[in-house]
């Protein structure tokens, strides 16, 4: 059931999580009916029902909290079991002054969250924005010191998965790994509170991580789907993970995030995509 043209309404069996929820059903549509119903009694997009209560229509909002739930099985089993509630509801006077003013109060909230929001960006950089910055910055030299060890480590023992040649870039990957694993959980584990200049610099480190994983794993392993240039084809794909990884991050909070951290993401983007020239020029020149 498609309404309005967005997986807002889509209920998770039809986004990629049947294999949790279940084949969709009968109740696909009455989640598609709560989200609807929502959207007609308050005009706003329904990210969240069950998190935003309809003071002045209770009935309402149990109907709809309900039609809504994650587990199919917890909703309205059929239209029939809906139509009767709805029924049973039907009396329940809906005070659409009263929910126009909840509207306008929710909206002047979130203008006014924005706004501070909106502000706090732009103020200078300051030490709740600076000290996970250096924090992330510490965990990606760290993870460049467990690098080559481990690079140096695999070299010395001879030891490889990449072919009898691989030895280096078998540790080096190893290395590269833990470094994202490392930065990555520091990054997720914060992500609710983690400034976007410091977020930003974690993502430029995991794709330079990403940039040379790709290279090795394609020229020791021989693939290639540029003929004989297998160093090119590894490039290429490092390249194009490690700029989105990066430039999704810059896109999707390009309403707030701060100009130092636009800034430092696009001096990223452009140290990733001017690396590979770096290498080539140290090796031949």
């Amino acid at each position: 059931m498609a309404v309005f043209g967005t997986l807002e309404y889509a209920p998770p069996e039809q986004r990629g999580y049947a294999r949790h929820f279940g084949k969709p059903s009968a109740r696909s549509d009455i989640f598609a009916f709560g989200k609807t119903m929502y959207r007609l009694l308050t005009g706003e997009i329904p990210f969240a029902v069950e998190h935003e209560p309809l003071e002045h229509a209770p009935a309402w909002y149990q109907l709809l909290s309900d039609c809504v739930r994650q587990n199919p099985e917890k909703r309205p089993e059929s239209a029939g079991v809906l139509v009767s509630r709805l029924k049973g509801i039907g009396k329940e006077p809906l005070r659409k002054e009263k929910l126009a003013r909840e509207r306008a109060e929710r909206q002047a909230k979130e203008r006014n969250r924005n706004a501070q929001q909106q502000t706090r960006e732009k103020q200078p950089i300051g030490w709740q924005e600076l000290k996970p910055t250096l924090i992330v910055l510490a965990l990606i030299g760290l993870g460049g010191i467990f690098t080559a060890f481990l690079a140096n480590l695999f070299q010395s023992r001879n030891i490889s998965f990449l072919g009898k040649y691989g030895d280096d870039e078998s540790g080096a990957i190893v290395g590269l790994l833990l470094s994202i694993l490392l930065v990555g959980q520091y990054l997720w584990r914060h992500r609710q509170t983690m400034p976007h200049l410091a977020m930003t610099f974690g993502l430029i480190g995991v794709g330079f991580a990403i940039w040379f994983i790709s290279v090795a794993i394609f020229v020791s392993l021989n693939i290639s789907f540029l003929g004989d240039d297998r160093g090119a084809s590894g490039i290429i794909v490092g390249l194009l993970l490690s700029i989105l990884l990066v430039g999704q991050y810059l896109w999707r909070h390009r309403q707030t995030i701060s100009r130092s951290a636009v800034i430092t993401g696009i001096l990223g983007i452009l140290g990733i995509a001017i690396w590979p020239f770096f290498i080539l020029f140290m090796i031949f020149f």
